[in-house]
Parts: structure tokens; C-alpha cells; sequence
């Protein structure tokens, strides 16, 4: 029986053929529900996942020695660790791999290898939803709420071979998704190219061989979850773990986040436009776009800049690209109304957010161009923060601070003018040819503003939004009448079904007169209680959905 290691050693000059991940996939689900099974003998342990800091964790007030400034939960620790150890023996250099901490991973120590070049390349990486998942939809049916003291770290290792197993199972996708665009090149082609996000997932689709897999998976887990010391004779099989609660994981979770993945894979399999940005090239908005759709595996084709944020949803709509990227909120200024006022006159849902943690570097040709040389100007920004400029000033008190649009303009700037530096981002040195400057005889890149307090938060705009991860976001716009009380209506239906505002703003209404107001709400559209609360609310207001995605875990470093 082939494994996955035959899988990505294949050899990419043969065509991929979905028979020859059968045997793989049949495995990966065996994996699954064994560790499931392993997973249902501890009580839920919620402890495990309340980070350090909060009193109820179960490492409340941190650890000792050199792990004192980890601010994670128990589960958060233990799998970072895990994936530590594994890094290092080359764990995730494979391409059927992908880490819940890929940014804080050491190097291996064994020599790299070469794969062969089975899929396109890509970082496409869904983790993050499916830790949401796992501890809010999964946990809650396959355990039950108690705490036991004595199990913490058990639970934790059992949580990590579940993690880990769904997450290789789902984003295993990949390669599904590589041996059906090569069985219908042309059909696949046709889609990609039109940015038919909605098709492509309408072509991965067949309920036949979904409903078979269901099947097969009830039963493995009805007969791996029989204690085998039960009389023989007894009609009422006591099981470690309901078959059908699995059955329904893999139909409700498994099957969604694999083709969310696909359709994601799909996507960048053909070089064309399927991403639309607004800003320029090594802007934030263009670095988020990097970091969320796959770093620098990131095929400049795929990315179409845009001077607007309405041209980024006229491109959406146009299906000129499938994915567009625009700033919502800027901790500095607050929301952005533009976006706002697009997503509640268009059809196209808000399925993500990223949280940017604003960050700048001062760059030049030569980056021995430090402190007190001879730099006659400086070129920032007009958003560049005060302790910045007051840094420049600092280091070369003799130079000219010019104001600049953004910062792709303080880079070229810098390119083209000699004696000068650039406060911009690292993404617009690197896009401009520039190197960050050494102002303190330290390596240059320790030369970076980062305030992880100063944000920028960013949606991405699609025709479409993804399923419940547990831990979601949702934007809504609700179209309140002109009379006495009537906000005031609105707002007790939210308190009444325990549904938290974090954002609340009017918009005023051009057309009509008037203003609608523009929502953002903790949950998802399709859970129970945030559908209940829109239902009833059509009584008191009108109220369209205009996205739901998964809640951003942390800023983004740049």
C-alpha cells in the first residue's frame, strides 16, 4: 500500500492520476479516527486552551526558565515544541506537510532534500481554521465538559496527533486538485482563467464518492470504536467513540476546508491576474496580500494593483480577479469608510481578514549609507509615525525630510536620487532595489519600526465566504427606520441573542437620504443564534450579510 512519502517523490514528469492516492487517502482517514478515538478518552480539559495569562489556564501566571515570555495557551506551547523537533529533522520541507507555526520554526538539521516538483509551488496554509474548528466544532461533540488536572499534557499530545492528522488529510487537497486539473486540463484551464472560484469548486465536487467516503469512514470508526471484551451477544455495542459524529466531521469539516484549500491551489495553478490589490507594490496592503495567499512562492502575475478601493470590487465583480484585498481598518484612523460604503452597495462577501502589525525600515542604494553620513534627504511617507521621523531627524540632522505619497514613492525615490534614504516597508525596498540601512552599527535588519499596538487590518473580498470555523467574524449592514428607538430596537435583538458588536458605524445613505449603519459582529452567519437574531431583526430593519470569515489569531510581523 503506497504512502504519501511514495506520493511526493513521484515523479513529475508521469502524469498524477487520483488512483494513485487512494491507498493514501484510505490512511489518512484511518489516522484521523484512531487519533480521535485516542483523543474521546479524556474529558474536554478546557484549561488547555485558555492562554497563560488568563487565570482559568491551565499554565495560568506562565512557565519556568526560558519558556517565562511565552503568552500561548498549554496546547499552544506543546504543538510549537512539537513542531520545533520536527522542523529539525526536515518535517516540513516536505510539500504534504504544512506547520501551525511556520514562522517560528528553526532550521534542519539533516540536508535538504530535493523534491520532485509535483505540485505547483505554493504556501497555501489553512491551520489557523482548522485549530478554530477543532476546538470549538470538534471538541464539544467528542467530549465531554469536565477538567481533570492530572490529564492536562495528555490531552494537549492527543489534541496534536488530531491536528496534525486533519491538517496533513486536508491540505493533502493539493495534490487531489493537481491530478484532477490534469485529467480535465482544459476544463480547469477555462475556469482559472475566468477566475470562476464558484465552478472550480462545482467541478471538485461528486456527492456519488463523497457520500462512499462517508460510508466508508462510519463504518472503519463503528469498527475501530468497539471494545472487543463486550459479550458477543450484546445488541447495543458500547462505543469508544459515536461513528456518526465522525462521519459528520469529515462531512461538515474535512470535506469543506479540503476543497476551500483546492479551489485556493486551483487558483494559482495557472499564471494570470487572480488577485486585485489596493496599493502598489511593497505597500502594506500588497505585503498582506503575500503573506495571506502564499509569501514568496506568490507569482507576481497573479497580483493586479489597482489605484481604488472600488476598482478592487469593480475587478471582483467583473471577474477580472477572484480574490480582491482592501483596507478596512486602520488602528490610527480607525475604519475605512470607502470600504465600508463598497461592501454594503455590492454582492461580494468579506471571507478574510489580515491583521498587519504596521512596520517601517529606513533603506537606501548603499546601506552603508548610516548615521551622520553625508544623506541630503529623507523621503517619508505621509503616514509615517512621529518616533520615525523623529529617528530620521536624529540620524541625519542635516537632511531635507520630503513628504511623499506612499511608500512605494519614498523607494523609488531613494533609487533614483543619490545621498538618500527611504522610510519604507521592506517589501517596497526589496521591490526597488534597495537595502535596509545599518543607523545603529547593528545588522540591518534589526533597523525596523514594529508596534504590534499600530495596526492595519485588511479584508479580502471574493464572491463567496467559507464555512464556520467556531471562531468567526461577520459584517452586516442594517438599514434602520427613520423613527424614535428604532437603533435602540435593533441593538436589544443582538443583546437578547448574546451576539457581540465590535464595530458600529452610520453611513450615510447618498441615494435616499438617511444612513444605514455598518456592522461587525463575533459569529458566524449561518450559526443558530446570529441566524435567529436576523430573523428577528426583519422586523425592526432591513439587514443584508456581507461576509463571514475566521477571526485573525495575531498581527502579522513583517
Amino acid at each position: 500500500m503506497q504512502s504519501s512519502h511514495h506520493v511526493v517523490f513521484a515523479d513529475p514528469l508521469k502524469p498524477v492520476k487520483l488512483d494513485d492516492f487512494r491507498n493514501v487517502l484510505i490512511r489518512q482517514e484511518e489516522t484521523i479516527i484512531f487519533a480521535l478515538i485516542e483523543r474521546a478518552q479524556f474529558p474536554r480539559n478546557p484549561e488547555v486552551y485558555v492562554t497563560m495569562k488568563e487565570s482559568k489556564s491551565a499554565a495560568f501566571g506562565g512557565l519556568k526558565g526560558k519558556y517565562t515570555t511565552f503568552d500561548g495557551s498549554l496546547l499552544d506551547f506543546m504543538l510549537l515544541e512539537t513542531e520545533k523537533l520536527h522542523a529539525l529533522t526536515r518535517r516540513y520541507t516536505s510539500p504534504d506537510e504544512n506547520a501551525f507555526f511556520p514562522h517560528l520554526l528553526p532550521e534542519p538539521i539533516l540536508p535538504i532534500i530535493d523534491y520532485p516538483r509535483v505540485l505547483n509551488p505554493n504556501r497555501i496554509n489553512i491551520n489557523n481554521q482548522i485549530m478554530s474548528v477543532y476546538q470549538e466544532k470538534i471538541l464539544p461533540g467528542l467530549t465531554t465538559l469536565a477538567s481533570d488536572d492530572t490529564a492536562y499534557g495528555s490531552t494537549a499530545t492527543a489534541d496534536i496527533a488530531v491536528l496534525q492528522a486533519l491538517s496533513k488529510r486536508i491540505h493533502f487537497g493539493k495534490f487531489i486538485a493537481e491530478a484532477k486539473f490534469q485529467a480535465e486540463t482544459e476544463r480547469y484551464t477555462k475556469l482559472i482563467l475566468a477566475n470562476d472560484a464558484n465552478g472550480i469548486m462545482e467541478a471538485l465536487t461528486n456527492l456519488a464518492v463523497e457520500q462512499k467516503v462517508l460510508e466508508r469512514v462510519k463504518l472503519k470508526a463503528s469498527t475501530y470504536g468497539q471494545d472487543p471484551n463486550a459479550p458477543a451477544s450484546s445488541d447495543d455495542k458500547e462505543m469508544k467513540v459515536n461513528p456518526q459524529l465522525i462521519s459528520d466531521l469529515y462531512r461538515d469539516f474535512v470535506m469543506p476546508l479540503t476543497k476551500e484549500v483546492q479551489v485556493q491551489y486551483l487558483l494559482q495553478r495557472v499564471a494570470h491576474p487572480s488577485i486585485v490589490v489596493a496599493g502598489v507594490e511593497g505597500s502594506f496592503c500588497w505585503m498582506a496580500t503575500q503573506a495571506h495567499f502564499g509569501g514568496e512562492t506568490l507569482d507576481k502575475d497573479q497580483l493586479l494593483q489597482a489605484e481604488s478601493i472600488s476598482k478592487v470590487f469593480y475587478d471582483v465583480n467583473a471577474n477580472r480577479t477572484a480574490y480582491g484585498v482592501v483596507p478596512i481598518e486602520d488602528s490610527r484612523l480607525g475604519m475605512i469608510k470607502e470600504t465600508q460604503a463598497q461592501l454594503m452597495r455590492s454582492s461580494l462577501k468579506v471571507s478574510a481578514e489580515i491583521v498587519l502589525a504596521r512596520s517601517f525600515t529606513f533603506a537606501a542604494k548603499n546601506k552603508q549609507l548610516g548615521k551622520n553620513s553625508d544623506v541630503t534627504k529623507v523621503f517619508c511617507p505621509t503616514d509615517t509615525d512621529a518616533r520615525l521621523l523623529a529617528q530620521a531627524e536624529q540620524c541625519w540632522p542635516s537632511a531635507q525630510v520630503v513628504s511623499v505619497v506612499n511608500v512605494s514613492e519614498a523607494a523609488s525615490r531613494a533609487f533614483n536620487e543619490a545621498s538618500t534614504v527611504a522610510v519604507t516597508t521592506a517589501g517596497a525596498a526589496e521591490s526597488h532595489g534597495l537595502e535596509q540601512v545599518d543607523t545603529n552599527h547593528a545588522p540591518a535588519s534589526e533597523v525596523v519600526t514594529s508596534d504590534t499596538k499600530s495596526f492595519i487590518r485588511f479584508v479580502i473580498v471574493s464572491k463567496g465566504y467559507p464555512a464556520a470555523t467556531g471562531k468567526d467574524k461577520s459584517c452586516l449592514s442594517m438599514k434602520i427606520k427613520h423613527e424614535v428607538g428604532s437603533l435602540l430596537n435593533a441593538l436589544d435583538v443582538w443583546k437578547k441573542h448574546g451576539i457581540n458588536l465590535t464595530c458600529l458605524e452610520s453611513i450615510y445613505r447618498q441615494e435616499q437620504g438617511g444612513y444605514d449603519f455598518f456592522v461587525e459582529i463575533v459569529g458566524h452567519f449561518d450559526d443558530d443564534n446570529v441566524r435567529q437574531a436576523i430573523e428577528e431583526l426583519q422586523s425592526v430593519c432591513t439587514v443584508k450579510h456581507l461576509g463571514s470569515f475566521p477571526i485573525a489569531k495575531h498581527p502579522i510581523q513583517i
